[in-house]
Protein backbone atom coordinates (compact mmCIF):
# COMPACT_ATOMS: atom_id res chain seq x y z
CA UNK A 1 0.00 0.00 0.00
CA UNK A 2 2.63 2.20 0.51
CA UNK A 3 4.62 1.75 -2.32
CA UNK A 4 1.64 2.53 -4.10
CA UNK A 5 0.56 5.55 -2.68
CA UNK A 6 4.50 6.36 -3.51
CA UNK A 7 4.06 6.02 -7.10
CA UNK A 8 1.03 7.65 -7.07
CA UNK A 9 2.34 10.69 -5.64
CA UNK A 10 5.61 10.64 -7.94
CA UNK A 11 2.80 10.52 -10.59
CA UNK A 12 0.91 13.85 -9.30
CA UNK A 13 4.70 15.99 -8.84
CA UNK A 14 5.33 14.66 -12.03
CA UNK A 15 2.29 15.82 -13.79
CA UNK A 16 2.15 19.22 -11.57
CA UNK A 17 5.73 19.95 -12.97
CA UNK A 18 4.77 19.16 -16.36
CA UNK A 19 1.87 21.62 -16.13
CA UNK A 20 4.00 24.21 -14.96
CA UNK A 21 6.37 24.30 -17.26
CA UNK A 22 3.69 24.45 -19.87
CA UNK A 23 2.53 27.12 -18.38
CA UNK A 24 5.54 28.83 -18.12
CA UNK A 25 6.08 28.32 -22.04
CA UNK A 26 2.81 29.54 -22.47
CA UNK A 27 3.53 33.15 -20.24
CA UNK A 28 6.72 33.75 -22.46
CA UNK A 29 5.01 32.98 -25.66
CA UNK A 30 2.18 35.65 -24.58
CA UNK A 31 5.02 38.02 -23.65
CA UNK A 32 6.61 37.88 -26.95
CA UNK A 33 3.73 38.89 -28.92
CA UNK A 34 3.33 41.99 -27.15
CA UNK A 35 4.50 44.97 -29.65
CA UNK A 36 7.48 47.07 -28.73
CA UNK A 37 8.21 50.65 -28.18
CA UNK A 38 7.67 53.40 -30.56
CA UNK A 39 9.74 56.42 -30.26
CA UNK A 40 9.31 58.73 -33.27
CA UNK A 41 9.71 62.30 -33.64
CA UNK A 42 5.77 63.24 -33.86
CA UNK A 43 4.74 60.16 -31.30
CA UNK A 44 6.07 57.78 -28.43
CA UNK A 45 4.10 54.91 -27.75
CA UNK A 46 5.00 51.85 -24.91
CA UNK A 47 3.46 49.95 -22.57
CA UNK A 48 3.50 48.27 -18.93
CA UNK A 49 2.76 44.93 -18.59
CA UNK A 50 2.16 43.47 -15.17
CA UNK A 51 -0.52 40.36 -15.40
CA UNK A 52 -1.73 39.32 -11.82
CA UNK A 53 -1.75 35.66 -12.81
CA UNK A 54 0.87 33.40 -14.79
CA UNK A 55 -1.74 33.86 -17.93
CA UNK A 56 -3.65 36.52 -18.72
CA UNK A 57 -6.74 38.06 -20.45
CA UNK A 58 -4.92 41.42 -20.98
CA UNK A 59 -3.28 42.15 -24.71
CA UNK A 60 -2.05 45.12 -26.49
CA UNK A 61 -0.53 46.06 -29.88
CA UNK A 62 -0.07 48.97 -32.12
CA UNK A 63 0.61 49.11 -35.60
CA UNK A 64 2.10 51.75 -37.94
CA UNK A 65 -0.25 52.20 -40.77
CA UNK A 66 1.18 54.94 -42.78
CA UNK A 67 3.24 58.16 -42.28
CA UNK A 68 1.17 59.86 -39.98
CA UNK A 69 -1.13 57.07 -38.79
CA UNK A 70 -0.81 54.66 -35.74
CA UNK A 71 -3.42 51.95 -34.98
CA UNK A 72 -3.63 51.16 -30.92
CA UNK A 73 -5.54 48.79 -29.40
CA UNK A 74 -5.57 47.50 -25.66
CA UNK A 75 -8.06 44.41 -24.80
CA UNK A 76 -9.26 42.64 -22.24
CA UNK A 77 -10.45 39.05 -22.47
CA UNK A 78 -12.76 37.52 -19.77
CA UNK A 79 -11.40 35.78 -17.33
CA UNK A 80 -7.76 34.35 -16.50
CA UNK A 81 -5.74 31.32 -16.79
CA UNK A 82 -5.50 29.19 -20.06
CA UNK A 83 -8.74 29.02 -21.28
CA UNK A 84 -8.75 32.98 -21.35
CA UNK A 85 -5.24 32.63 -22.66
CA UNK A 86 -6.26 30.70 -25.64
CA UNK A 87 -8.73 32.93 -26.74
CA UNK A 88 -6.22 35.96 -26.67
CA UNK A 89 -3.96 34.53 -28.76
CA UNK A 90 -6.24 33.26 -31.19
CA UNK A 91 -7.85 37.26 -31.51
CA UNK A 92 -4.16 38.40 -31.43
CA UNK A 93 -3.28 35.83 -34.51
CA UNK A 94 -5.74 37.71 -36.90
CA UNK A 95 -5.15 41.46 -35.12
CA UNK A 96 -2.94 42.33 -37.40
CA UNK A 97 -4.05 41.76 -40.69
CA UNK A 98 -8.02 42.57 -39.52
CA UNK A 99 -6.01 46.21 -38.54
CA UNK A 100 -3.89 47.14 -41.48
CA UNK A 101 -6.95 45.72 -44.28
CA UNK A 102 -9.84 47.91 -42.33
CA UNK A 103 -8.20 50.65 -40.15
CA UNK A 104 -11.37 52.24 -39.47
CA UNK A 105 -12.22 51.69 -35.76
CA UNK A 106 -15.88 50.50 -36.67
CA UNK A 107 -14.89 48.46 -39.14
CA UNK A 108 -12.06 46.68 -36.93
CA UNK A 109 -14.98 46.13 -34.09
CA UNK A 110 -17.07 44.58 -36.23
CA UNK A 111 -15.01 42.37 -37.49
CA UNK A 112 -13.22 40.98 -33.97
CA UNK A 113 -16.99 40.51 -33.22
CA UNK A 114 -17.53 37.89 -35.89
CA UNK A 115 -14.32 36.15 -35.07
CA UNK A 116 -15.47 36.36 -31.22
CA UNK A 117 -18.94 35.19 -32.53
CA UNK A 118 -17.50 31.78 -34.17
CA UNK A 119 -15.82 30.82 -31.32
CA UNK A 120 -19.66 30.50 -29.30
CA UNK A 121 -20.56 28.67 -31.97
CA UNK A 122 -18.07 26.17 -31.38
CA UNK A 123 -18.27 25.97 -27.27
CA UNK A 124 -21.65 25.53 -25.75
CA UNK A 125 -20.63 25.97 -22.43
CA UNK A 126 -18.41 29.17 -22.09
CA UNK A 127 -19.36 32.07 -23.52
CA UNK A 128 -16.17 34.17 -24.26
CA UNK A 129 -16.22 38.23 -24.63
CA UNK A 130 -13.55 41.01 -24.11
CA UNK A 131 -14.01 45.21 -23.77
CA UNK A 132 -11.35 46.67 -26.14
CA UNK A 133 -9.98 50.26 -27.00
CA UNK A 134 -9.16 50.97 -30.71
CA UNK A 135 -7.82 53.95 -31.69
CA UNK A 136 -6.08 55.51 -34.98
CA UNK A 137 -4.16 58.40 -33.77
CA UNK A 138 -3.06 60.65 -37.12
CA UNK A 139 -0.46 62.70 -36.38
CA UNK A 140 -0.62 65.07 -38.98
CA UNK A 141 -4.08 65.59 -38.89
CA UNK A 142 -3.25 65.42 -34.93
CA UNK A 143 -6.39 63.82 -34.47
CA UNK A 144 -7.99 60.73 -32.80
CA UNK A 145 -10.65 58.19 -33.93
CA UNK A 146 -11.74 55.48 -31.64
CA UNK A 147 -13.96 53.17 -30.48
CA UNK A 148 -13.98 52.00 -26.73
CA UNK A 149 -15.75 48.46 -26.41
CA UNK A 150 -17.41 48.21 -23.15
CA UNK A 151 -13.82 48.86 -21.80
CA UNK A 152 -12.57 51.59 -18.73
CA UNK A 153 -12.04 55.16 -20.81
CA UNK A 154 -9.11 56.17 -22.01
CA UNK A 155 -8.20 59.69 -21.35
CA UNK A 156 -6.24 62.38 -23.51
CA UNK A 157 -4.37 64.87 -21.38
CA UNK A 158 -3.26 68.20 -22.89
CA UNK A 159 -1.37 70.96 -20.87
CA UNK A 160 -3.67 73.07 -19.17
CA UNK A 161 -6.89 71.23 -20.09
CA UNK A 162 -9.15 69.16 -18.06
CA UNK A 163 -8.67 65.50 -19.39
CA UNK A 164 -10.84 64.12 -22.15
CA UNK A 165 -12.36 60.99 -21.89
CA UNK A 166 -12.84 58.92 -25.12
CA UNK A 167 -15.73 56.43 -23.58
CA UNK A 168 -18.08 56.23 -27.73
CA UNK A 169 -18.38 52.84 -28.85
CA UNK A 170 -20.56 49.54 -28.16
CA UNK A 171 -20.74 46.73 -25.82
CA UNK A 172 -17.93 44.34 -25.34
CA UNK A 173 -17.13 42.74 -28.30
CA UNK A 174 -18.78 38.60 -28.62
CA UNK A 175 -21.70 39.38 -26.36
CA UNK A 176 -23.77 39.42 -29.43
CA UNK A 177 -23.63 38.30 -32.69
CA UNK A 178 -24.54 42.61 -34.21
CA UNK A 179 -22.94 45.10 -32.17
CA UNK A 180 -24.27 48.87 -32.50
CA UNK A 181 -21.28 50.92 -32.64
CA UNK A 182 -20.57 54.17 -32.11
CA UNK A 183 -16.94 55.53 -33.10
CA UNK A 184 -15.66 58.99 -31.78
CA UNK A 185 -13.19 61.28 -32.66
CA UNK A 186 -11.22 63.95 -30.88
CA UNK A 187 -8.53 66.68 -31.86
CA UNK A 188 -5.23 67.24 -29.82
CA UNK A 189 -2.90 69.81 -30.12
CA UNK A 190 0.87 70.51 -28.71
CA UNK A 191 2.35 68.03 -26.20
CA UNK A 192 -0.41 65.41 -25.48
CA UNK A 193 -0.68 62.21 -23.78
CA UNK A 194 -3.29 59.37 -24.32
CA UNK A 195 -3.55 57.04 -21.50
CA UNK A 196 -4.99 53.70 -21.80
CA UNK A 197 -5.63 50.93 -19.04
CA UNK A 198 -7.50 47.69 -17.78
CA UNK A 199 -9.67 47.13 -15.07
CA UNK A 200 -6.99 45.47 -13.28
CA UNK A 201 -5.72 48.88 -12.37
CA UNK A 202 -8.82 49.89 -11.11
CA UNK A 203 -9.09 46.92 -8.76
CA UNK A 204 -5.42 48.41 -7.69
CA UNK A 205 -6.52 51.25 -6.93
Amino acid sequence: VALRLKQEKDRHLERDDKIRSELELAKQVQHSVLSRPIQESDIEIHAMYHPSAELAGDMYAWYRIDKSRYAVILFDMLGHGISASLVCMYIFSVLRDTIVTQVDPELVIRDLNRYMNQIQIQDQFMHYFFTAIYLVVDTEKQQIDYVNAGHPPAFLLQDGRKPQPLDEGSSAIGIFPQVDIRSGKISYDGHSQIILYTDGLMELV
